[in-house]
């Protein structure tokens, strides 16, 4: 505040010493503007108090602070206390909304054989339907093309026992007019990780913070993510900034990189042919292998190329398949996998496939060496990993 005091103090300095009035005027005047730009935001908060926007806003704020740690509590399920196993589930979902849950027992997995079959189930077009293993605890994230996103815990969604599948009395989620499912992603890791990674199909992609994330947790929106009307968004994935990024085409094509080099502006970071797209974004630990499944049944295992993170440098190279080599053999996807794991299939006829990830014969010097017995038509496939118990991204 300037005071009626000082004021006649500058009079008189002025009337003192006539060279110090610029001075004292240019003084004065950065103060005042300075005095009214407070006055303003003085004002403005005032008529939010009034209006009641204020008080939103503190109560969306804590909303996102309980909704931070209600995930928190899940990660560390009693503090020190042993966590209990849960009962996992398979999601078996398509771009339309429709979305059955089934629990399966672990024990009870035997490698090769069916878990089970989808009464009356039709095939979608190839991409339109995915496989996602969660646990009851697990908050998952609905995925949008428009950008639209939205949470739910797992066990909150109605639950069918794996021998009474049918495709007709299959869960709707709600979609707005043209939109279409893109992805369901586990984000119960999400408040103790860096943030997240979004990318679209043509390798459009971009970093978000967690901060930034939690904002677009808020709004309900993450954006579309993508550059031309010929691209569509693919996944996000939570990652921290020194994991190791991977991309698989469908031509089989792989490439890593560090997640934290990333920009946190959306640009191509991998450029893929007109003919060619991304089916699958994932993060990898030095532990873990990569797992890959073609669209004929193939189950394939190589090791981590990346277990020096220097190496994930973008560059993009084949995947070691014969067939994909000679261009007759689509990947399906691919994934991350712990030592084990456990890969699940569907099938155009609805059968439910699953295998153990120790039965597939590694993959060497370009050899496929496949867990297939015969050929089948593979719509989605996906990986469970017991001491994870949950997906790290969107795998088709």
């Amino acid at each position: 505040m300037i005071k009626p005091g000082k004021i006649q103090e500058w009079i008189e300095e002025i009337e003192q010493r006539p060279l110090a009035a610029p001075f004292i005027v240019r003084t004065l005047s950065a103060r005042v503007i300075e005095l009214d730009k407070v006055n303003e935001e003085l004002r403005v908060e005032n008529l939010n108090l009034q209006s009641g926007k204020k008080i939103q806003e503190y109560e969306r704020k804590i909303a996102e602070l309980e909704y931070q740690i209600e995930l928190l509590k899940r990660q560390v399920a009693g503090g020190t206390s042993p966590v209990p196993m849960e009962q996992p589930s398979l999601l078996i979902y398509d771009a339309f909304g429709k979305m059955l849950v089934a629990e399966f027992t672990p024990p009870a997995l035997v490698s090769g054989h069916t878990l089970g079959t989808i009464a009356g189930f039709e095939a979608p077009r190839l991409d339109d339907i995915h496989l996602l293993t969660a646990n009851a605890s697990d908050e998952l994230l609905f995925l949008f093309d428009s950008g639209r996103i939205q949470t739910q815990k797992a066990g909150d969604l109605t639950h069918t026992p794996m021998d009474q599948l049918e495709w007709s009395g299959a869960l709707q989620i709600d979609l707005r007019s043209g939109e279409r499912l893109i992805a369901v992603i586990p984000i119960t890791e999400i408040p103790m990780m860096d943030g997240c990674l979004q990318i679209s199909r043509k390798g459009y992609a971009r970093y978000i913070s967690q901060d930034y994330f939690q904002s677009f947790l808020s709004e309900r929106n993450i954006g579309k993510g993508i550059r031309t009307a010929a691209d569509s968004l693919f996944t996000l994935t939570p990652c921290n900034q020194n994991d190791v990024y991977v991309l698989v085409t469908r031509r089989g094509f792989v490439s890593a990189r560090l997640a934290g080099k990333l920009a946190i502006t959306l640009y191509e970071i991998q450029k893929l042919d007109m003919q060619d797209y991304l089916v699958g974004a994932f993060t990898i630990q030095p532990h873990q292998q990569l797992v890959i499944a073609d669209q004929t049944g193939g189950v394939y295992v190589q090791k981590n190329p990346w277990m020096d993170p220097a190496g994930a440098d973008g560059s993009k190279r084949r995947l070691l398949l014969a067939g994909a080599k000679a261009g007759g053999v689509d990947v399906l996807g691919a994934a991350a996998a712990d030592p084990g794991s456990w890969h699940f299939r569907l099938t155009t006829t609805g059968k439910i496939l699953i295998g153990r990830v120790e039965d597939t014969s590694e993959n060497r010097k370009g050899k496929a060496s496949s867990s297939k017995t015969e050929a089948l038509n593979i719509l989605a496939f996906t990986i469970w990993q017991p001491e994870k118990q949950a997906d790290n991204g969107n795998i088709e």
